[in-house]
């Protein structure tokens, strides 16, 4: 007995429909591109998608009372990417370093997440990640090196970022 071609093709089908459709990234560094292409782009969606499972996005909506999620992003949108992220540009994101954060981190984590929106993620794995990039510079017309840290979790089987 092997794995049946049908039930590969399946599988593929499944990996790809939840990539497409869903929110979070397979992989640490899809996320944190996932992250940067949002504010690039000033989308409400893909950012809140980017940081958030359905489920938390769900319990944002509820605690936060949004009539919809498509208010959250509209708002999203409207007060913060559109404020703060006007003509952002970045490329080449590298990540250099990665440290696993343990089950305590990932448990306040969990906890902090809970007392804003009363629902307490699953989160299986954490890191916090050293990334390099180059970002654009209106003044001066070309683009820099910078360096930032972030955290990125993942929950439901798709990393996000923190």
């Amino acid at each position: 007995k092997g794995i049946s071609w049908k039930n590969t093709k399946w599988f593929i089908l499944i990996v790809f429909v939840t990539k497409l459709f869903g929110p979070g990234s397979l992989t640490k560094k899809g996320a944190i591109e996932d992250y940067f292409e949002a504010l690039m782009d000033q989308d409400g969606k893909a950012y809140m998608q980017a940081q958030y499972s359905n489920k938390m996005i769900k319990a944002i909506v509820k605690e936060e009372d949004y009539d919809s999620k498509k208010e959250l992003y509209e708002e999203y949108e409207e007060e913060w990417l559109d404020y703060y992220y006007d003509d952002y540009k970045v490329k080449n994101i590298e990540i250099q370093d990665t440290d696993k954060l343990d089950k305590d981190d990932r448990e306040d984590m969990e906890k902090a997440f809970r007392k804003l929106y009363d629902y307490t993620p699953n989160i299986t794995a954490a890191y916090e990640v050293e990334i390099e990039y180059e970002e654009w510079d209106d003044w001066d017309e070309e683009y820099y090196d910078e360096e930032d840290t972030v955290v990125v979790y993942k929950t439901g089987g798709k990393w996000y970022v923190w």
